[in-house]
Formats: C-alpha cells, sequence, structure tokens
C-alpha cells in the first residue's frame, strides 16, 4: 500500500509549514492507526505526505483503503476549521522481499506497481 495527500504540496505552499505539518501529524496519526490495528498491516515508512505499508492479505489491504477513507471524511467533518484532507491509496497484491537493515523496507515488482 502506497498513500499520499492529495494537493500537499500546494496546500503547504498556500497554508504554510505549520498548517501542512499539523495535517500530516494528524494524517499520520490516523493512518497507523487504521493500518496497524490488530496487528494486520505494518507501516514500513514515510516518504513526506506520503506512507509506505504492507499488509496480511489482499482483503485486509481493501478493507483498511475503505477505513482509512472513512476515517479521513469524519476527520474532515469534525475539522471544519481546516481544508478537506484528500487521500490518494495504490494498491497491489503479492509477495514482498522485507529487509531489516536498520529500517525496515520493502523491494520487489509488486511494489513498484503499487
Amino acid at each position: 500500500m502506497f498513500t499520499d495527500i492529495g494537493g500537499f504540496t500546494q496546500m503547504t505552499e498556500e497554508m504554510g509549514e505549520e498548517y501542512s505539518r499539523n495535517v500530516r501529524v494528524h494524517h499520520d496519526n490516523i493512518l497507523v492507526d487504521t493500518i496497524e490495528g490488530d496487528g494486520v498491516g505494518l507501516v514500513i515508512k514515510f516518504i513526506g505526505d506520503a506512507v509506505m505499508a504492507i499488509l496480511s492479505e489482499p482483503s485486509a489491504a481493501v478493507e483498511r483503503s475503505l477505513l482509512i477513507q472513512e476515517r479521513i471524511r469524519a476527520f474532515n467533518s469534525e475539522h471544519t476549521e481546516l481544508k478537506d484532507v484528500l487521500v490518494r491509496i495504490g494498491l497491489h497484491i503479492g509477495q514482498v522481499a522485507i529487509e531489516d537493515n536498520i529500517q525496515a523496507d520493502v523491494f520487489d515488482r509488486h511494489v513498484n506497481r503499487a
């Protein structure tokens, strides 16, 4: 799973670093809680406003993706003082190789396709 916040660069330029950092912190908390809940998934790394994660099963990836969208919509409804956060999600299924030198990372054709 790869995610990113749609329009994050433009939001940062228009609203400033402090505003976008605040949005990103809320976003990261929602995604980590949703992806890693019940031990179903693992956030591998953050890439700016993006998240790279792996999940136990394709069905779990789809279910968590839908739950992320639901929780982001709820966040937007609760935080009307902020511009709506839009999260894009890319998924691909297949086995990946985990390398855990200093920080876990995953590689393989399925990562590239996602």
